[in-house]
């Protein structure tokens, strides 16, 4: 993994993020990985299809007027969309890389290394070799 960010050129510490892109993986420090769009994107859908089934059940009768509505109602809808976000963000980004090993394990034997990443998702395969 290279040890500078491919976006902004800064010094990656801690091994950085290897971020799908179409022309191969991209290797971008954690302030780069927050930026890439393709999750924010999927974080964004996460978080408004999971925001509205939870604001639904949560707050439903106080939306619908079956409740007396509180002064915090809209703090907590709030939330109720911001947390889906960060725990999908931060699930993209907090992966391990996998390592898928073939060849004979008992003797030892393992094939050359193939990085192949899956969205934020960081996949290590090894393959024969």
């Amino acid at each position: 993994m290279p040890s500078d960010c491919e976006s902004c050129g800064t010094s990656i510490r801690g091994g950085g993020y290897a971020l799908r892109k179409p022309s191969g993986v991209e290797h971008r420090c954690l302030s780069c990985s927050l930026r890439y769009q393709p999750m924010l994107w999927r974080s964004t859908k996460v978080a408004l299809i999971v925001g509205t089934i939870l604001t639904a059940l949560n707050q439903g009768d106080q939306l619908a007027g079956l409740a007396p509505r509180s002064a915090w109602l809209w703090w907590k809808i709030g939330l109720t969309y911001l947390v889906p976000f960060c725990v999908a963000t931060f699930g993209s980004l907090a992966v391990e890389p996998q390592e898928v090993v073939h060849g004979n394990q008992e003797s030892g034997e393992r094939g050359k290394v193939v990085e192949a990443g899956v969205g934020a998702m960081p996949v290590v395969m090894v393959e024969p070799g």
